[in-house]
């Protein structure tokens, strides 16, 4: 008999969190014979492994299996825990964030009887008492559970940070089917898979309760000074995948919207290279966008290369102009055709991005 649910645990330098997540995921009124806990041991070089391993000896009842790997990153790592999942439906949860697990029972009741290709929860923002940075707005996605269709979602999609892969369920047949994984060798994994999700999902549920609690601290996010260049590149890359998606969606109000957060992510990119970046920075990462997509990493994989010598600079432009509110598209023509107007307006009037 196969479980309902598999839920996929990637866990890398965790220690000090992993307990506390696989804690949650057994405080449930769930039957332990409706779903499996899989963690994928990403090579963790810390005691994450053993801790995982110690707690599942404490508690046989439950099917809790730890696969060790090399060190290949979150989103191999979630690969390879979609490889081994056997449920109906996939939930993929950080190790570091807990799950509020009296609504399981209730979403699972949900999910069976709607069958929906993917099934979106909002979630709970916890915030560490040294964490300093900014706070994520509060989400309250929903009043009551319904079903809809991928076009009536997609527009409320990037309103509640559904751009996160954690914050949903999926058919495991639906991404099988489909072909969707999560891109490797990139940041903003999240951003790709789930824009690729909503392309493609015919059937969308929404659950009202948050289910997820969304752990922010220090170690959450790459905030070195350092990195800030990195960060930028990859989120182009990660709006470059997204863009070349826009073929794949239902219908035209479908990809116009997936275009608008395009256009958007790639704006805020270049304000934070505007606001953080040197100029000459700022100015070579635009020419290489608009130029030759394809170099904005260096030594991407091979996947990754290929997929951004398919997006054409001209067609970026030409239709990211057309898109989304008046002050958007105006901001991206100054970045295509005046970015050094841009570059000041961004450091001077509208300062650090949100």
């Amino acid at each position: 008999m196969y479980p309902f649910l598999s839920i996929i645990v990637p866990v890398y330098n965790v220690e000090r969190f992993v307990e506390a997540c696989l804690m949650s995921l057994i405080d449930t009124s769930l039957s332990p014979q409706d779903y499996e806990i899989l963690v994928i041991n990403d090579g963790s070089p810390d005691r994450s492994p053993e801790i995982v391993r110690l707690f599942a000896e404490r508690h046989p009842e439950y099917a809790i299996h730890c696969f060790d790997y090399e060190n290949g990153g979150l989103s191999v790592a979630r690969n390879r825990g979609l490889a081994k999942a056997s449920g109906e439906y996939v939930w993929f949860v950080d190790s570091d964030d807990t799950i509020n697990g009296k609504w399981l029972p209730q979403l699972c009741e949900q999910v069976m009887r709607e069958k929906p290709d993917v099934a979106y929860f909002p979630f709970q923002a916890e915030y560490a008492d040294s964490y300093s940075g900014k706070h994520i707005p509060d989400v309250n996605s929903y009043e009551l559970a319904q079903t809809l269709s991928a076009e009536e979602f997609y527009s409320n999609l990037f309103s509640f940070s559904g751009s996160y892969a954690c914050f949903a369920w999926y058919s495991r047949m639906f991404l099988l089917e489909k072909k969707i994984t999560f891109p490797s060798g990139i940041y903003y994994e999240d951003m790709v898979f789930t824009g690729i999700v909503s392309n493609r999902a015919s059937k969308v549920s929404t659950f009202p309760y948050k289910l997820y609690n969304y752990h922010i601290h220090e170690q959450s996010f790459l905030r070195e000074r350092n990195k800030e260049e990195e960060r930028v590149r990859n989120r182009l890359v990660a709006s470059c995948l997204l863009f070349n998606e826009r073929h794949t969606c239902l219908s035209d109000r479908i990809r116009e919207k997936q275009l608008d957060a395009v256009s958007t992510s790639i704006r805020y990119s270049f304000r934070r290279a505007a606001t953080l970046l040197r100029s000459k920075t700022f100015y070579s990462i635009r020419r290489i966008l608009f130029n030759e997509p394809q170099k904005l990493l260096n030594n991407p994989p091979k996947e990754i290369e290929e997929r951004l010598r398919q997006v054409s600079p001209s067609a970026l432009f030409s239709e990211l102009i057309h898109v989304g509110p008046l002050k958007g598209r105006l901001m991206f023509g100054l970045l295509y055709y005046f970015p050094i107007l841009f570059l000041w307006i961004s450091r001077y009037i509208l300062s650090k991005p949100d």
